[in-house]
């Protein structure tokens, strides 16, 4: 609690450009026993930087409760002609 957190991942992007991907972090509240985890949200990365067919994309969060929390990371296609990101099966959880 009242710190920040930074992240980063590189990502080979295997002939796609950096708008086409979209990597987040998803929050949730941990789970224990028969409670249901509670979503928390997500955060979006940012690419930073891109060339030699990858891209580097990072996140800078401010933490200001306390608790036990689940993260997962996905990475997913993005456009703007896309009605939902999950229309195709190319999500990546990490």
């Amino acid at each position: 609690m009242g710190r920040t957190y930074q992240g980063k991942v590189v990502i080979d992007l295997g002939g796609l450009s950096a708008e086409d991907i979209g990597v987040e972090m998803v929050l949730t509240n941990a789970a224990s026993g028969e409670e249901e985890p509670r979503f928390r949200g997500t955060l979006e990365f940012k690419c930073i930087a891109q060339g030699d067919g990858k891209a580097t994309y990072a996140f800078e969060q401010y933490v200001e409760e306390t608790g036990l929390f689940d993260i997962g990371f996905r990475i997913h296609p993005k456009n703007e002609h896309l009605p939902h990101r999950m229309d195709f099966p190319l999500v990546r959880w990490i």
